[in-house]
């Protein structure tokens, strides 16, 4: 072996224990965490609805909403998404699909991307409900949550008392 192979070796080595370090740190930082919870909604904020055919019961729906957020995740707890949501349904049944922005308490924000489906049934006393379920993603965030990755499912209700939603979520940030 010449010298100058030699004298490549240590500083080989080193540089190799130095990537494989920062490699691990860097799969350390970005574990997965159950950012599972509830959502209850708290305001409308808009709410356009149109009859796109000549199919009785046919509307598009598109709607701006506030929920509230509890998870036994702190960094998900006690905050509110702002939720862009359009709805393509026939006697109000159907599909959904939208986006949606976390606003987490420390000012940084992750942002998801759903869809699902619902179905309403009338039910006895002359109310309805609606029951929806669906799959959602992270798509990004901002600050502690700039690489976020993941996401889940969701299932829940919407009556005349409000509505209610189940998530179950997982993520690496």
């Amino acid at each position: 072996m010449s010298k100058s192979n030699r004298n490549s070796l240590p500083i080989l080595a080193t540089t190799s224990a130095a990537l494989l370090s920062l490699t691990l740190a860097g799969n350390a930082a970005a574990e997965k965490r159950d950012c599972s919870g509830t959502k209850q909604a708290k305001q409308e904020i808009s709410r356009t609805v149109s009859q796109p055919s000549g199919t009785a019961g046919h509307e598009l729906v598109q709607a701006v909403r506030i929920d509230g957020q509890t998870s036994a995740n702190p960094d998900f707890n006690g905050i509110d998404q702002l939720v862009y949501g359009q709805v393509d349904h026939i006697h109000g049944t159907g599909d959904h699909r939208g986006h949606s922005i976390n606003l987490h308490r420390n000012g940084d924000r992750s942002y998801t991307k759903w869809s699902g489906t619902h179905k309403t049934v009338a039910i006895d006393g002359g109310g309805w409900e609606t029951t929806f379920d669906g799959k959602f993603e992270f798509s990004g965030g901002t600050g502690k949550f700039a690489s976020i990755k993941g996401g889940g499912t969701y299932k829940g209700k919407i009556n005349p008392q409000g509505l209610t939603e189940q998530d179950t979520c997982m993520a690496d940030y």
